[in-house]
């Protein structure tokens, strides 16, 4: 498959996802959303701070756009935007599994939840766990090669795309071995669509963000006193990352089922 048929298929499925499944999704979406900032406020409770780095605690969005670790101290509240991608596969594992609309008078919240089998649940920890052995690891791996002269901005950027990447891979394939009972079988190609598939729709993901945070959140909020910045922000931030869920899902579910019609 030509790298241009490739991502003409991902940008349309982009848009068809959101088309088809929006409506009957959201609310399960917004739903785990609630459950993944509950385990961020706790993650943020117990971590280390460099002081340098404290005054960024603007909200708890901060947190999925941020990096904390700072000066050989990991701040484990950097790991909230794995636990984001567990509860994104999750999410992708039930999508998959809407087979049929939903009859008159269903509650659309649990006709999605009930398509997470507990399985899934134990299956998809593994990636979790070794996405957070390796954030940590490649985190202390770039502050020990941090003084490398010429080189240290380089390294800094590789292990910071490491960091954002390599999870969003492994949860990829663990969905795609959920959803098909096989193992993708990878080379240096797919690799790379895969990741452009990643980076396109994070990207968006962050400048999204961005936008609604620098320029419609500030606006909506001069109004209110500092004081109530932190939880305004965050209450108002949560159906904006549950919208974020279908384009997640496709970046990681439908990419891999492309380059799987790839013949070996």
């Amino acid at each position: 498959m030509k790298f241009t048929e490739y991502l003409k298929r991902q940008l349309t499925d982009f848009v068809d996802v959101y088309k088809r499944y929006f409506k009957t999704t959201y609310g399960a979406a917004l739903i785990l959303t609630i459950f993944m900032f509950i385990i961020s406020a706790v993650l943020m409770k117990f971590s280390s701070f460099d002081r340098s780095v404290e005054g960024k605690l603007l909200s708890m969005i901060s947190n999925f756009v941020t990096r904390y670790s700072f000066n050989g101290i990991y701040s484990i509240v950097d790991l909230t935007k794995t636990i984001f991608l567990y509860f994104i596969s999750l999410f992708s594992v039930a999508v998959s599994r809407i087979k049929r609309p939903l009859a008159e008078g269903e509650d659309r919240d649990s006709f999605v939840l009930r398509l997470i089998h507990g399985e899934e649940i134990i299956i998809l920890l593994i990636p979790l766990v070794l996405s957070c052995a390796f954030d940590v690891g490649v985190y202390y791996l770039e502050y020990l090669l941090r003084d490398t002269g010429d080189y240290t901005n380089w390294i800094y950027a590789l292990c910071f795309d490491f960091r954002v990447y390599v999870p969003i891979l492994l949860f990829s394939l663990f969905i795609y071995r959920i959803r098909s009972g096989k193992l993708l079988k990878l080379n240096f190609k797919k690799i790379v669509f895969l990741l452009a598939s990643f980076w396109i729709f994070n990207e968006f993901a962050y400048e999204f963000i961005l936008l609604i945070r620098h320029v419609v959140m500030r606006l909506f909020i001069a109004i209110f006193k500092v004081d109530f910045y932190f939880i305004l922000e965050t209450v108002m931030f949560i159906p904006v990352m549950a919208f974020l869920f279908l384009g997640y899902h496709s970046a990681m579910s439908t990419s891999a089922e492309l380059l799987s019609e790839e013949k070996e």
